[in-house]
Formats: structure tokens, C-alpha cells, sequence
């Protein structure tokens, strides 16, 4: 085994450390076959058992009892104290009661028209203690719910059953947050990350993000895929900040946009009209709909463009685009459109030599009516024919607008403007 592994317990990562460090863990019973374990030459997190070498092995390890039979979920829970109803009603029938004791018993020592006998005292008091125990009985009923529910969800998880096991994984933490032990919360809530992740559920990732950071104390997820570390690290630099995210190059499956063109051509102009859809998987089709040139004050239809298509993904900190003609090698061709966390001056290089970005600062659009915050980003490519770009993205609709200027040594030259989702803007708007 090589140096710098890494290795997660109770939901907290811990490392680099060397093979031997890890070794010595696993003899002294502080690492469990159930641990995760990761060396930067593997693609994913593995159970420490799946490591060859790394535990001692038993001579006669035990037969594991087969998984629980799954239950279903349109039944009743088997437990009384499960169902939020039944709480309500408790508290319904001996809150009034206690409160309503409790004011007999101060009024009439205030007006002092009668005296209060001891015997509704004591009942008070009763009722008070009884209300006391029942929140008790009540807590540890939902606690062994929870348990109860996390165990068949992680059952599910190593099964494969992601889907199933994230149901159950949002249901807990939608009805019974509270009782979730705090060593768990940082698997459950990293498991549905990466689950909701891998169907590009972008808005209930910010909204589960948003409740881990709100928690007392803060949840730091135990995210293993790379789309799901992303966009954690999105949220801890500020989703709504100052500060590029994924939410800058939406992506949501099923959808449609319009994008709007025009391009200098010599003694004429071009004009084009494109459908965008995203029909899942991360790709991004493009179909021109309408193409025209106005040329000596007459209008002429040219041929429309074949369907074209790229492929999103967000990788290593990074939204990537490729075309999905590209012939190459897999990790070969993605642009980095986007660098998730960037703040205004950051820059970073393309994907090749001659290409730069750079987050330049912020713009308003004032388009339709709305005025816009855009971040803008600018691309250079040097090279025969030298281009600047101008991009500018906002949050949740993406790219509104792009800008190309050729570059001859100090001086521009407008070459093609775009505009998306017929966000048409003023006169003296590009």
C-alpha cells in the first residue's frame, strides 16, 4: 500500500497518513471494516474490508444474519409513538390542563376570594409530571424510530439501493431531524448530496446544504463524489454571495431556452435563432430555427445549421463543457466555463494553452423591464486570429449574454453578440 491514504469515522475525514500509520490503526480496532478508505490512485471511497491486507482476518468469521425484509411504507409504523398525530394529541389534552391549573392556583392566591384546596394542587402537580414523563417517553420513542430507520436505510445503501435508501434518508430528516445522532448526520446528509447529485437535483442540493448549515452544530457532509464536493464547496464560499457557482451555469433536466444571434459579415449582417434543451444526462443540444442576412437593405434566408450538442459537467472545482463530437480522450476537450468559489480577478486557464478566463467583476443588465446582477467573466484566446469574450452569467439563469471582439494588438473589432432566453436588452446594450 503507498502513502497518503485517507480514511472517514463517524462521518469525519481524517488524513493524509502512510500505509503504515493505517495499518496500525486497523490492528488496534480504531478502524472498522465498515470505515471508508481512500488513496489518491482510487476513483472512490472503499470499505476498509475491501482492502486487501489492511484488516486481520478471521479464521471462522460469523455467518451475517440475511437484511430485514423491507417494509412498506403505505402501512402504519409499528410504533405508537411515531406518528406525529398521536404526539399532537398528548400535548393537546395535558398542556391546556397544566396551564389552566396552574392560573386557578395563582388567581385565587391574588384576589384571595377563596382558598384552593390541596387536592387540585396536587393534581396540577400530577398532571405537570405527567406531561414531564409523557415528553420524555415521547423522545425516546422517536429516537428508537430514527435508529430504526437509519439502520434499514444504511442496509439499502450497501445493497445498492441509493434511491430507496435516500427516500428513507429524506424522510428522517425531514420529520425527525432532531433525533438523528450528531456522529451520523454527516453520512446521511453526504449520502443524499451525492445521490441527489447524480440526477442533477441542483435545487434540492442548495436546499439540504442550506439546512446543514443552519444546524447547531454545523454539519460538514461526508461527500465522496466529485459533483458532490463541488457543490458543498460552493455553499461554504457562499451560494448567494459574492462568489461564482454551479448556480451560474444552470442545468435542469427537461428544459427549454431560447438564444438569440447576430454576426458581422463583410458589408452585411446575420441573424439566428437557436432552441436549447437539456434532455438529461448533462447534454446541451442546440437547433437553429431561424436564419437570416440582411445584405444591401434586402433580407435573404440561408440554410439552417445541423443540430449540434455538448456535454456538462462539473468536475475537480470546475462547470466543464465539451463538444460531443470531440474525438479524444475521455479527460481531453472540457472547458472550464466556470470556476466554482472564484472571486472577482480570479483567473484560470482553458482547455488548452492559448485560452484564459478571468471572473473581471460584476454588471447589470437591464433587460425586459428586470435589471440583472451578472458576473462577468472574460475569455482571451491568443493565436493567429486573436479573440476577446465577454460572458456574463447571473444566478439561475446562466449565461445572459456573450460578447466576441477581435483582437488586433491594442485596438477591437466587434465580431458577434448573443442573448438567451429572448432576454432582448436597451439599444445601447450588446
Amino acid at each position: 500500500m503507498s502513502k497518503n491514504w485517507h480514511y472517514a469515522k463517524d462521518g469525519e475525514k481524517h488524513g493524509p497518513i502512510t500505509s503504515a500509520q493505517l495499518k496500525e490503526l486497523a490492528n488496534s480496532g480504531q478502524l472498522s471494516p465498515d470505515d471508508l478508505v481512500w488513496r489518491e490512485d482510487m476513483k472512490e471511497w472503499r470499505k476498509a474490508s475491501t482492502i486487501k491486507g489492511l484488516l486481520l482476518s478471521s479464521p471462522n468469521p460469523p455467518t451475517p444474519p440475511p437484511p430485514p425484509p423491507l417494509e412498506n411504507k403505505d402501512s402504519k409504523d409499528t410504533s405508537l409513538w411515531a406518528n406525529p398525530a398521536i404526539i399532537a394529541l398528548v400535548f393537546l389534552l395535558f398542556w391546556p390542563a397544566g396551564i389552566f391549573l396552574l392560573w386557578r392556583k395563582f388567581s385565587s392566591s391574588a384576589s384571595r376570594s377563596h382558598n384552593i384546596s390541596k387536592s387540585w394542587i396536587y393534581a396540577g402537580v400530577g398532571v405537570l409530571a405527567l406531561m414531564f414523563v409523557g415528553s420524555i417517553v415521547v423522545t425516546i420513542a422517536q429516537k428508537s424510530v430514527a435508529q430504526k430507520e437509519i439502520a434499514q436505510a444504511s442496509d439499502l445503501w450497501k445493497q445498492g439501493q441509493h434511491e430507496k435508501a435516500v427516500a428513507i434518508y429524506q424522510t428522517i430528516i425531514a420529520n425527525r431531524e432532531s433525533f438523528i445522532p450528531d456522529d451520523q448526520k454527516p453520512l446521511i446528509y453526504g449520502r443524499v448530496i451525492d445521490h441527489l447529485a447524480e440526477g442533477g437535483n441542483e435545487d434540492g442540493i442548495e436546499q439540504l446544504v442550506r439546512l446543514a448549515d443552519r444546524s447547531v452544530p454545523k454539519i460538514t457532509p461526508l461527500v465522496e463524489t466529485e459533483r458532490g464536493k463541488s457543490v458543498l464547496a460552493a455553499s461554504r464560499a457562499g451560494l448567494d454571495g459574492d462568489v461564482l457557482s454551479e448556480r451560474y451555469f444552470p442545468y435542469k433536466k427537461g428544459s427549454t431556452r431560447e438564444m438569440f444571434g447576430d454576426l458581422n459579415i463583410i458589408n452585411s449582417r446575420s441573424f439566428a435563432e437557436y432552441e436549447v434543451t437539456h434532455p438529461g444526462g448533462g447534454v446541451i443540444t442546440k437547433r437553429m430555427t431561424y436564419h437570416y442576412t440582411v445584405k444591401d437593405g434586402k433580407t435573404v434566408l440561408l440554410p439552417l445549421l445541423p443540430e449540434s450538442s455538448e456535454i456538462r459537467r462539473v468536475r475537480n472545482g470546475y462547470v466543464e463543457i465539451r463538444s460531443s463530437d470531440y474525438i479524444g480522450k475521455d479527460e481531453d476537450g472540457w472547458t472550464p466555463i466556470i470556476k466554482i468559489g472564484a472571486v472577482v480577478d480570479d483567473s484560470w486557464t482553458g482547455s488548452f494553452e492559448d485560452q484564459h478566463f478571468k471572473f473581471t467583476g460584476w454588471k447589470t443588465k437591464h433587460l425586459n423591464g428586470q435589471e440583472i446582477r451578472c458576473a462577468v467573466i472574460e475569455e482571451k484566446i491568443d493565436g493567429l486570429i486573436s479573440t476577446r469574450t465577454e460572458l456574463l452569467y447571473s444566478i439561475d439563469h446562466g449565461l445572459v449574454s456573450e460578447t466576441v471582439y477581435k483582437v488586433e494588438g491594442s485596438e477591437e473589432t466587434y465580431v458577434r453578440s448573443l442573448l438567451i432566453d429572448g432576454l432582448r436588452g436597451d439599444e445601447n446594450e450588446r
